[in-house]
This record gives structure tokens, C-alpha cells and sequence, in this order.
């Protein structure tokens, strides 16, 4: 694309602006494989490294409100963008492997 001033940008999972990049939307799902938690609303990362900085901080705020008790061996946190491509997963450590 090009704006009324000749510079070019493109659009899509990360935009280019004349200001630099925005911020990318990632997405962070819970599954086991046979069942799936989406998240429909995502957060906002500077690239995939922030989103899996963001993502372990959701692990740590969700096992701390006790939310994360009832899974059990081998759920996981999948980080995908919004064209569902699988970016990174995260192993979800049992309640009741921490004690």
C-alpha cells in the first residue's frame, strides 16, 4: 500500500507505519489436545518474544487465583497469531506436581 505521500506500508498481522511497527496481536489458548480454551480477545506485543513474556505472566497470575487446579497433565498454553499459525506453547505444570 502507499500513502497520499508516496511512502509505502503494508497491512496485515504487523503494520508498518510511518511512525515505525504497531504492535502485533497474539493470541493465547489452553488446550490438551483433544479440548480447546480460545482466547477470542488476544493482547497486544511488541513480537513474539514480549507475547511469551505476557503469556508466562498470565500462567503465574492464573495458577496464583488458583484458575490453573483442575488441569491436569499434559494442557498447555498455545500462542498463535490471529491467522490461527501456531507461534509457541508453553507446558502447564500440574497443581499437583508443585506441591
Amino acid at each position: 500500500m502507499v500513502d497520499h505521500t508516496g511512502r509505502q506500508f503494508r497491512t496485515g498481522p504487523v503494520a508498518h507505519t510511518v511512525e515505525g511497527c504497531v504492535a502485533q496481536r497474539f493470541y493465547f489458548d489452553l488446550t490438551d489436545g483433544l479440548t480447546t480454551i480460545r482466547d477470542d480477545e488476544g493482547v497486544e506485543a511488541d513480537d513474539l518474544a514480549d507475547a511469551l513474556k505476557q503469556a508466562e505472566a498470565a500462567l503465574k497470575e492464573m495458577s496464583a487465583d488458583g484458575e490453573l487446579t483442575d488441569l491436569e497433565e499434559g494442557w498447555r498454553l498455545v500462542i498463535r497469531s490471529g491467522a490461527d499459525t501456531v507461534l509457541a506453547t508453553i507446558p502447564i505444570v500440574p497443581a499437583s506436581r508443585l506441591r
